[in-house]
């Protein structure tokens, strides 16, 4: 169906056409693939679709000699049927750390050979009804392939942390300010607690928090406090405490 073309572009029985372009295409896929791996810090890498190129052509050579292998099917199952012969345009590759993550694959032959008339572009094209919303056959002209993965989790256990303040001298009728202290990193937010009362609270940034005690928080004498850090993903929750005087105001002559 592509318009006539010269050069690496003509069509020819042992290439197909465009060949040319299709080839520069998957040389552009394999430098984007790399470049988009690298920016996220990934290793494994899929590439998914209709390639528009037979399994052996030269554009997917293209990308096996790049480190990119097909996910094997079990059988001769094809995705796509044109002018009675069946063959795969579409496919899933991956490279050698995404390869392991598979456990199996197989097509899921609904499509390609089923007959043009169930599908939703033909719909009130014939007095009889043939396009059913309701069944998956004939969704669209390709097979699409169902790939099973055993996925790694990457998630780490939060560290431990810890939480500190230097004592603090307060005036009453006055705020005061606990410079509270995490484990270099932690995010949240950290409480300061009179017994289960909670007197004020703070939100980390580098882990330090200023956190101010309202004025009148609480009464005259030593006091010792409870500071609770609340943890986030990186860091589990921790406790420490701080130690609080409050003294009354200088008397004004």
């Amino acid at each position: 169906g592509s318009p006539p073309a010269t050069g690496d572009n003509a069509n020819s029985p042992d290439t197909g056409a465009y060949n040319g372009d299709r080839v520069r295409q998957a040389t552009r896929l394999l430098a984007f693939a790399d470049e988009f791996a690298r920016a996220r810090g990934t290793e494994a890498v899929f590439l998914v679709g209709d390639f528009n190129s037979y399994t052996q052509e030269d554009p997917m050579h293209v990308l096996y000699g790049g480190g990119y292998d097909a996910v094997e099917r079990p059988g001769d199952d094809e995705s796509y049927s044109f002018s009675g012969l069946s063959g795969s345009l579409d496919h899933i590759l991956g490279n050698a750390a995404a390869m392991e993550l598979v456990t199996g694959s197989d097509v899921w032959d609904i499509n390609a050979s089923e007959s043009a008339a169930f599908q939703y572009s033909r719909y009130n094209y014939n007095v009889t009804q043939f396009f059913d919303a309701t069944n998956p056959f004939a969704a669209s002209d390709h097979n699409p392939e169902v790939v099973g993965l055993d996925v790694v989790d990457d998630e780490v256990d939060p560290a431990p942390s810890s939480v500190r303040a230097e004592d603090v001298r307060m005036t009453y009728g006055k705020p005061a300010t606990v410079t509270v202290e995490v484990t270099s990193g932690a995010t949240g937010t950290v409480q300061v607690l009179e017994r289960s009362r909670v007197v004020a609270t703070g939100t980390l940034a580098a882990g330090v928090a200023k956190v101010v005690l309202p004025a009148r928080s609480l009464k005259l004498g030593r006091r010792t406090l409870t500071l609770r850090y609340l943890g986030d993903a990186a860091y589990q929750p921790s406790q420490g405490t701080v130690t609080v005087t409050v003294v009354k105001a200088a008397a004004s002559l």
